[in-house]
């Protein structure tokens, strides 16, 4: 059975531990006294619920670091699991010179924030909330005459987290068939979010820009689809995602006039004209009950 040992003042490696944990890994959180700062993020009512839920299926322990025994202890919690997960806070830093200090054979794998491996003069500060600025997502979320938007949910914790089990586990893998010791990983929250946002790299170099702002439309995606309002105002959600597809929707909307309509007729057309389709689609939908539709 996996062990694994958390460390964390941030929700990212928490979240790894987490998505162990619900795969059978023992998982231990080590703490300062007072307990997590994790613990007492959001409101009252809100706290009865955070912690019991990111700490399922997990053990705690609280350690006073003013006490000289207390490095004995953490010695021995790092020798004795198989995954560390650490952020870069004080306690992390802690358990992190650990793990060197005992020559352990777990593999560390620590989850830092956007200007822990280098200073970033425009930002000022280490935050999760910083990555979605230091790779672009930020920009593309919104509409193009409005200010950008800022994600409400802890998007780069999220994905960090889940790169940073899957990452450990294939490391794991590999360092037990190859019969050698794990290689430590060290992975920012702002690296997951540009994997997922790496095809803005990639059209800005051959188009000279950053796709802009622009809704809730993939700048790359000729798919019709959008989200409609019914008369009885009841909301739905239309994808037609291939050619044939996209066919028959416009044929039911507006006949054979509109699938001819040299305007969406063919992907590339249809992508250029999608706010002239998206109205017709609308006001199709938007004069019958959602039953109909």
């Amino acid at each position: 059975k996996l062990s694994v040992l958390e460390v964390t003042q941030s929700p990212a490696a928490a979240f790894a531990a987490a998505l162990l944990g619900d795969f059978g890994a023992s998982v231990t959180v080590l703490e300062y006294a007072g307990g997590s700062r994790i613990r007492s993020l959001g409101g009252d009512k809100v706290r009865q619920v955070w912690w019991p839920i990111l700490a399922r299926n997990k053990r705690s322990v609280a350690v006073d670091f003013s006490l000289a025994e207390s490095l004995k202890l953490i010695d021995s919690l790092v020798s004795q699991v198989d995954v560390i997960f650490v952020d870069d806070s004080d306690i992390g830093q802690v358990v992190f010179d650990s793990a060197l200090r005992c020559r352990s054979n777990a593999l560390v794998t620590r989850v830092f924030q956007p200007g822990s491996d280098r200073p970033l003069d425009w930002i000022g500060s280490t935050s999760s909330q910083y990555a979605g600025l230091a790779t672009g997502v930020v920009g593309l979320t919104g509409y193009s005459n409005q200010p950008p938007i800022q994600a409400e949910f802890p998007l780069a914790d999220s994905t960090s987290g889940m790169m940073a089990a899957t990452l450990a586990l294939f490391e794991l893998r590999r360092a037990r068939i190859a019969g050698e010791s794990p290689k430590n990983i060290e992975i920012g929250a702002h690296e997951t979010l540009q994997r997922m946002n790496e095809w803005q790299v990639i059209a800005a170099s051959v188009q000279g820009a950053a796709e802009p702002r622009n809704g809730n439309r993939f700048p790359m995606n000729w798919n019709v689809g959008n989200i409609f309002i019914t008369r009885d105002k009841k909301l739905l959600t239309v994808s037609a995602a291939t050619p044939s597809v996209a066919d028959r929707l416009m044929r039911m909307v507006g006949g054979e006039t509109l699938s001819t309509d040299p305007r969406f007729a063919t992907p590339q057309a249809r992508r250029e004209n999608m706010d002239a389709l998206d109205k017709a689609i609308g006001d199709w939908i938007q004069a019958r009950d959602a039953d109909d539709v």
